[in-house]
């Protein structure tokens, strides 16, 4: 058994993704900020190399694949709890914001099913369990990608 490389720089509370078989790991906390840096894993070479930064620093956020790019919302800054969206093209190498989430949240989960991205839960600051969930229909063409609350749970 080959013992797996360990990352480039410590962090945790990181977001993770994967596209052709290639493991991304984007922002989180390295114990004293969080960070916007980025690297990703060749399984084939053991290898962790870093690739472009986030246009912003985040934790707890959290990522998701669609159309071979990555998405990634929410999360801390060292600030603020963001309403941010970006999105990370592998093949021309940028992240580019696309339209925020309607409201802050970190600690939330993101998922691709039936070209959607959904938002679900997570904590804005005041609610610690929002039940709304957002959804979209990203298009790496436009920055215009739509969000909207497709459900809005009532207890």
């Amino acid at each position: 058994m080959v013992r797996k490389k360990c990352l480039i720089e410590q962090r945790c509370y990181v977001s993770t993704s994967v596209i052709d078989n290639i493991i991304y790991a984007m922002g989180g906390h390295n114990g004293l900020n969080r960070i916007q840096s980025c690297e990703k894993y060749d399984s084939n070479t053991n290898q962790w190399t870093k690739f472009e930064d986030m246009n912003v620093s985040r934790s707890d956020a959290c990522a998701a694949v669609h159309d071979r790019c990555i998405y990634i919302a929410g999360g801390l800054n060292d600030q603020i709890i963001e309403n941010t969206v970006e999105m990370y093209n592998p093949f021309d190498k940028t992240w580019t914001f696309i339209q925020p989430m309607s409201s802050p949240r970190t600690s939330l989960r993101f998922v691709n099913y039936k070209r959607f991205l959904y938002a679900i839960g997570g904590n804005n600051g005041f609610e610690r369990f929002l039940l709304k969930v957002l959804s979209f229909i990203p298009n790496k063409y436009s920055i215009n990608s739509k969000i909207n609350f497709v459900l809005d749970f009532k207890l």
